[in-house]
């Protein structure tokens, strides 16, 4: 990886960041999966690890070591956070999974009414980039795998990936945050009424 392409990804350049990804993820997987043990560990550390770069590559410098051991240290970082969580509470992981939707929304989101979810849902897409939104689209509401969704944009499956979850994490983000009243004057599509 060179600095030139960290550069890139500071800069915004998502296409960089696919092309970090498909260099280095195998290295920083295996870093991770040998310090965790738990495969599933392993790839959301990955994730983790490719999206802190995302954010934060404009703050890296060379005094941090070259890009490959800053990655590298990175994910050893992440993965000793990751053991310390686990370790700390054992059943975090099965009560996370059973109570998935109370520990990832906010309860105000759960307490909208459908047609005020839609609504928060529809605005959250329109608030994505336009290469994040067509590669949900695609995804999700054309049923295509990130394979397909890569050939359909030609880019790398590594890209695709990437804007599938970027999407995912900014639609999450935005409804955390969802009120009823943030809705309001918005045109929704409501049933019509019966005479």
């Amino acid at each position: 990886m060179t600095t030139d392409l960290l550069a890139r990804v500071a800069g915004g350049d998502a296409t960089a960041l696919g092309e970090m990804y498909d260099l280095w993820s195998d290295a920083v997987h295996a870093l991770a999966l040998r310090i965790v043990r738990h495969e599933s560990d392993a790839e959301v550390i990955v994730e983790a690890v490719f999206w802190h770069v995302w954010l934060y590559a404009r703050h890296y410098h060379s005094n941090l070591g070259s890009p490959c051991t800053w990655l590298l240290a990175l994910t050893r970082q992440k993965a000793l956070d990751s053991l310390q969580e686990n370790s700390a509470v054992p059943e975090k992981r099965a009560a996370t999974r059973v109570q998935f939707g109370r520990t990832e929304w906010n309860e105000a989101f759960f307490d909208l009414n459908p047609t005020q979810r839609a609504g928060h849902v529809i605005a959250a897409l329109r608030e994505l980039a336009e290469i994040e939104r067509e590669a949900l689209e695609l995804t999700y509401f054309a049923g295509l795998d990130y394979a397909q969704v890569s050939h359909q944009l030609s880019i790398p499956i590594s890209s695709a990936t990437l804007r599938v979850r970027f999407a995912l994490c900014n639609v999450r983000d935005a409804l955390k945050t969802a009120r009823p009243s943030d809705v309001s004057g918005q045109s929704m599509v409501r049933p019509a009424s019966v005479a």
